[in-house]
């Protein structure tokens, strides 16, 4: 992974950024007033133009990469200096983040119990059972879980806590 510009020597970075100047100009130096997800909204329109010296389409690590040595900078960046550049390289970074999300579960629980009975089958049903429980007459709530399904869920909310 990593960037292409994490592989070029700061000379041909500091070119590249007079390319950016001549071919897209002020425009472009305009975005780096965004936050870095507007950043990449906007920059994607000038995604042919800054992926053709380069051979390859840029992505979302290569435009941060540019994003975050322009912040670096904090300069004319026509005027930084192989120097600047050279120190002031942004480094690749692993960000561990929790995706945290409420949901509201449809499970099928699957419960099995006893009941005596003097009843016979063609008596003894579901319906019974059922009237039995409405009545206070088992708890049903007290017999062994024998399977848990979860059927379906819905989303109910959900952020990132970095």
């Amino acid at each position: 992974m990593g960037s292409i510009f994490e592989r070029m020597s700061a000379k041909d970075i500091q070119k590249y950024i007079l390319y950016i100047n001549k071919t897209i100009g002020e425009s472009f130096f305009d975005l780096l007033e965004y936050a870095p997800g507007e950043f990449l909204d906007e920059v994607y329109g000038y995604d042919k133009k800054l992926s053709a010296p380069l051979g390859r389409e840029l992505d979302r690590l290569d435009y941060e990469y540019l994003y975050q040595l322009f912040m670096n900078l904090e300069t004319d960046f026509l005027d930084a200096t192989e120097e600047d550049i050279e120190s002031l390289r942004p480094e690749v970074g692993i960000w561990n983040v929790n995706w945290v999300r409420e949901e509201r579960q449809y499970v099928t629980i699957r419960s099995e119990g006893d009941i005596e009975s003097y009843l016979d089958s063609n008596n003894f049903g579901s319906d019974y059972v059922d009237y039995l429980n409405s009545y206070d007459y088992i708890d049903p709530w007290n017999w062994e879980e024998v399977s848990n399904e979860i059927d379906d869920s819905d989303t109910t909310d959900s952020w990132f806590e970095v």
